[in-house]
């Protein structure tokens, strides 16, 4: 009779070893599954992390270009403006120099009425 309760107690813990590895196997498997989902979710988010990130890299540099050329125009018409002006500057202090060679009298008439005007201008009105 002992012999049979031990016999018992032993398929009894047998049993309750082995159910006990079941559980723990399915519970591994589940911990692997969800470990498993979890990685594959990362993954997915990483890439799309990574995608945008491209993209944004890439629309940063398309803007950076529009603005360089931008500016690259905005140079060329600046300087265009400046050389124009300085051309006309030259030709035009030629113009002057050619006149003044040519009709010494009227040009220091000219400078001597303009001078009047810019004293009557910058005088403010008359003195009393």
């Amino acid at each position: 009779m002992a012999a049979t309760k031990i016999d018992d107690a032993k398929k009894k813990a047998q049993k309750k070893a082995k159910d006990t590895k079941k559980k723990i196997r399915s519970v591994a498997r589940d911990v692997e599954d969800r470990y498993e989902k979890v990685a594959r979710e990362m993954r997915k988010e990483a890439d799309r992390m990574r995608n945008e990130a491209e993209k944004a890299t890439e629309r940063a540099k398309e803007q950076m270009e529009v603005a360089r050329e931008k500016m690259d125009a905005t140079v060329e018409t600046v300087r265009g403006g400046y050389e124009q002006m300085r051309s006309d500057l030259e030709d035009l202090s030629e113009d002057v120099n050619e006149y003044v060679r040519h009709n010494p009298a009227k040009s220091i008439l000219l400078a001597g009425f303009v001078g009047f005007l810019l004293g009557l201008i910058f005088r403010g009105g008359s003195r009393r």
